[in-house]
């Protein structure tokens, strides 16, 4: 399962700035009383270190069986992975930047998803909290 953050404080120029809003704590918790509601319950959560998505998987462990485990991925920090189709004119996605950070995001996706073999036992349920341009 894929859960985004909750709308946050966009205008932020820095990560510890950039927190959930009215809004966003709302949507968390609606979407943690969801996944509440549900027949199954996560093996585990990932999360990345960003502050909206800690503060929505805070909200999220509110409803979740007492210790869940969480583990926290900074290499699944909002980034720029590839050029966008048609290009940006912004010069936001310049080269350098998009090779490091589709490096990185890559790296964390590496270490999540894989390719099950056919004789591989059943997958562990994942809650998965990805960022902004980072969800597939």
């Amino acid at each position: 399962m894929l859960i985004r953050h909750g709308h946050y404080n966009d205008k932020a120029r820095q990560d510890v700035d950039a927190f959930l809003t009215a809004q966003g704590r709302q949507q968390a918790r609606i979407m943690s009383q969801r996944v509440a509601d549900m027949d199954w319950k996560p093996d585990r959560v990932i999360v990345s270190d960003m502050t909206r998505a800690k503060e929505t998987h805070a909200i999220l462990m509110q409803k979740l069986p007492d210790g869940t485990p969480t583990e926290t991925i900074p290499q699944l920090r909002e980034g720029r992975p590839c050029q966008p189709v048609p290009p940006s004119r912004s010069g936001i996605y310049r080269k350098a930047v998009v090779e490091r950070d589709g490096s990185r995001i890559d790296e964390a996706f590496d270490f999540i998803f894989h390719r099950a073999t056919p004789t591989q036992a059943p997958a562990p349920r994942l809650l998965f909290a990805p960022q902004g341009r980072v969800c597939i």
